[in-house]
């Protein structure tokens, strides 16, 4: 019990520092290198703030909370799980322990026994263990709801186990004002032959991470709103189907996304982020989906995608920037066998850097008009179209094509403007495609 009492008085400490725990330093330094490399008016402050900020207590606070969870399965019973509540069928009956499946008060709670079913955490400082156990519905509900229905919760962790359901029920959702939420090592699926509607819906939720989850046979995996300052990393999202997106997020700021995969997904759009601020992709991977865009940026601003693919995406556009989006960087990207590779559509101040398009259907990189986008240091390579195409007064620098259908095209107006930063490396009043390096 000694190990329990430990778990509870950390719980406050631990779940406000959560966010960190699969975080390594080379992030941060990560971030500090792009902060330094762009100056200061263009890259968004609040980023490394917020990641400063996270980091904070995560040597000993993080440390102690992952020996505590190893303690208690090593201490556990034959179930591998020591804990105070005992989950099972039994347990969400009007008889039961938890009736109703309400979880009203902190603790430590896990599954004994698959159960038919569902939870409502709607008590602070409370860790759900499925224990390797799966809770399902056949009916139009949320399987694990976190606060919702009025309440106001933080601090609640729900891991290690599988979550089914059927076309119109959620897996697991976190309501407006809740905090401090951690998702990890859970499996989304379908419920006998029934898609699940949505694995996670995190709405108006501030400090959460999303971790080492599978979405499988789901409709929309991710449903992401209205929240802010959270983690989603090495998730596997595959073999989902919606006529929409199967991520979907949406007016978030300063969120991670971190070596995550989608894969043989049938959608409109894999991962699509609309009015968003401050976000980050690094090293995900869009590959073997079906749909229009594989990445697509709408409305959004101060997003960087760093050291990510999109490749073989059947008739979808590798990377989208539309509909007033501005300050969408993409630095050390690939567009590989899609539509067009990259497609900057009328918005201004956006940047491709360093970047490879390459055997995609139509362009490698196309802009088309907007002003002061900055497209510096990138190969187009055997692409069906054009390797660079665009309208509109942008800057071209250091790029090279070969073996394109067009290397380049002709007729971008030139000079073109300053680009809107301090920093030299960004100014150019050069002519069209002046040093763009072409060859056969």
């Amino acid at each position: 019990m000694e190990i329990i009492k430990k778990v509870a008085l950390l719980s406050g400490l631990m779940l406000s520092t959560f966010s960190v725990v699969t975080m390594d330093m080379s992030d941060l330094d990560m971030y500090r290198r792009v902060c330094r490399k762009y100056p200061s008016d263009y890259l968004c402050k609040q980023t490394l703030k917020q990641l400063n900020r996270l980091y904070t207590d995560i040597t000993t606070c993080c440390t102690e909370v992952s020996e505590l969870f190893t303690q208690i399965e090593a201490q556990g019973l034959g179930s591998g799980c020591f804990c105070p509540v005992e989950i099972d069928q039994q347990s969400l009956t009007s008889g039961g322990n938890l009736p109703g499946g309400n979880i009203l008060n902190p603790g430590y709670y896990c599954l004994v026994d698959d159960v038919s079913g569902t939870l409502r955490i709607a008590a602070n400082n409370v860790i759900v263990n499925l224990n390797g156990y799966e809770i399902r519905t056949t009916t139009s509900q949320t399987v694990i709801s976190i606060g919702g229905a009025g309440s106001i919760v933080h601090d609640v962790i729900v891991r290690n186990g599988s979550i089914r359901g059927v076309n119109s029920s959620t897996g697991i959702s976190s309501g407006d004002n809740t905090n401090n939420i951690l998702i990890e090592d859970i499996n989304f699926g379908r419920q006998n032959t029934t898609a699940l509607g949505t694995g996670i819906n995190i709405t108006g939720t501030s400090t959460f991470v999303i971790n080492r989850c599978l979405f499988s046979n789901t409709q929309t995996a991710l449903e992401l709103s209205g929240s802010r300052e959270g983690k989603i990393s090495n998730c596997l999202v595959q073999n989902c189907s919606t006529s929409a997106s199967v991520v979907n997020a949406s007016d978030l700021s300063s969120v991670v996304f971190t070596q995550n995969s989608f894969s043989n997904n049938s959608n409109s759009t894999v991962v699509d982020v609309v009015g968003c601020d401050s976000c980050v992709f690094k090293e995900c991977n869009v590959d073997n989906n079906s749909g229009a865009v594989a990445v697509n940026f709408d409305n959004s601003s101060n997003c960087f995608c760093l050291l990510c693919q999109a490749n073989q995406n059947s008739s979808a556009i590798g990377f989208e920037v539309v509909n007033g989006s501005t300050r969408i960087v993409f630095d050390a990207c690939r567009s590989l066998n899609n539509n067009t590779g990259f497609w900057l559509d009328s918005v201004n101040q956006n940047c491709i850097f360093n970047s490879f398009a390459q055997q995609n259907s139509v362009d490698g990189f196309l802009v088309n008009d907007g002003a002061n986008n900055y497209i510096h240091a990138n190969t187009a390579i055997n692409n069906t179209g054009a390797g660079f195409a665009g309208t509109g007064s942008n800057v071209w620098t250091s790029n090279f094509a070969q073996a394109n259908g067009t290397n380049y095209t002709v007729g971008i107006p030139g000079p073109f403007a300053v680009f809107d930063l301090s920093d030299a490396m960004f100014t150019s009043t050069e002519t069209a495609w002046d040093n763009i390096t072409v060859q056969p």
